[in-house]
C-alpha cells in the first residue's frame, strides 16, 4: 500500500514489478475515482488529491486497487497503534467493477492475517458508505473536539445537522452512479455510543496534517461537478477549513 499522496518524482519504480498492484486503502475520495467510471467524467483528474497527476504518472491506471478500512485506532506511542474494537475490516475492489483474481487473493490473505478482508464489485459504493458517516461525524468532531457519543447524545440540533449532511452526501453519490445505504438514522444510532475520536480530530489534536482535501473538499468538488446542491456540507466544510487553517494544518 502506498500513501494517498506521493511527491512528484519519488523513486517508486524500483518497488514495482510488471504486474505489481497497488492498493489505496484510505478515507475519502481517492485520486482514481473517475478512472473506468463510465459517463461524461470518465478519466477526470482530481488535482487537489493528486497534484500534477503524480500518482497517475508514477503508477498508471492498471495497478490501482481501491480500498476502504474500518478500524477504530489511535497512535498511543511512537510505533504503537491501539485498535479499540475487536473487529476490523478492509474492503477491496477494482475501479472497473470486476472481481479480479488479484483482489480476491489479496482479500483472502488479509483475512488469513487476522483482519476481515472483503472483495466487492462496487468499491465506489463502499467508499461512500464510509465517507457519508465521516463527512458528518468528522466535521462535527473537528468543530466540537468531541467523539460521536458526546455530539449525538448532547445536542439534538447537531444530530439533525449530521442527518442533513448524510442526505446531501448520498445525493452526490447517487448522482455519480454509486448506491450507498440510505438509512442515516441507523448510521447515527450506531455512533451514539462511540467514544472513539475520528482520525481527523486526532490529527488536529496532535498537530498532524489533516485529511481536508480527500475527506471534505473532494466531495464538494464532486457535488459541483454533478450539479448537486449541498448547503449544509458547504457550510460545515468551510468551518472545518477555517479550524484547520487556524491551527496551521491546512493551506
Amino acid at each position: 500500500m502506498l500513501p494517498p499522496t506521493l511527491p512528484e518524482g519519488a523513486p517508486v519504480s524500483p518497488l514495482l514489478g510488471t504486474d505489481t498492484p497497488v492498493a489505496f486503502v484510505m478515507n475519502g475520495i481517492p485520486w482514481w475515482y473517475f478512472d473506468h467510471l463510465a459517463g461524461p467524467h470518465e478519466g477526470k483528474s482530481l488535482p487537489r488529491i493528486d497534484p500534477n497527476d503524480a500518482l497517475r504518472h508514477a503508477l498508471g491506471q492498471g495497478r490501482t486497487i481501491g480500498g476502504v478500512v474500518y478500524s477504530a485506532s489511535a497512535v498511543t506511542a511512537p510505533g504503537v497503534v491501539e485498535v479499540e474494537q475487536p473487529k476490523s475490516r478492509i474492503i477491496l475492489g477494482e475501479p472497473d467493477g470486476s472481481l479480479s483474481d488479484r483482489v480476491l487473493t489479496l482479500s483472502g490473505l488479509i483475512t488469513k492475517g487476522g483482519i476481515s478482508g472483503e472483495a466487492t464489485p462496487a468499491i465506489r459504493t463502499e467508499i461512500w458508505n464510509k465517507l457519508i458517516s465521516n463527512l458528518a461525524g468528522g466535521s462535527l468532531a473537528v468543530l466540537t473536539g468531541s467523539a460521536p457519543k458526546g455530539i449525538y447524545t448532547a445536542e439534538p440540533a447537531a444530530e439533525q445537522a449530521a442527518l442533513r449532511m448524510m442526505q446531501e452526501a448520498t445525493a452526490i453519490a447517487q448522482a455519480l452512479g454509486a448506491d450507498p445505504t440510505t438509512d442515516h438514522t441507523r448510521r447515527v444510532t450506531g455512533q451514539r455510543s462511540m467514544d472513539h475520536k475520528p482520525s481527523i480530530l486526532q490529527d488536529l489534536e496532535l498537530g498532524r496534517p489533516m485529511e481536508i482535501d480527500g475527506l471534505f473538499d473532494a466531495p464538494l468538488a464532486l457535488a459541483h461537478l454533478a450539479g448537486v446542491e449541498v448547503p449544509t456540507l458547504e457550510l460545515m466544510v468551510a468551518l472545518c477549513k477555517l479550524r484547520a487553517r487556524s491551527s496551521g494544518l491546512y493551506n
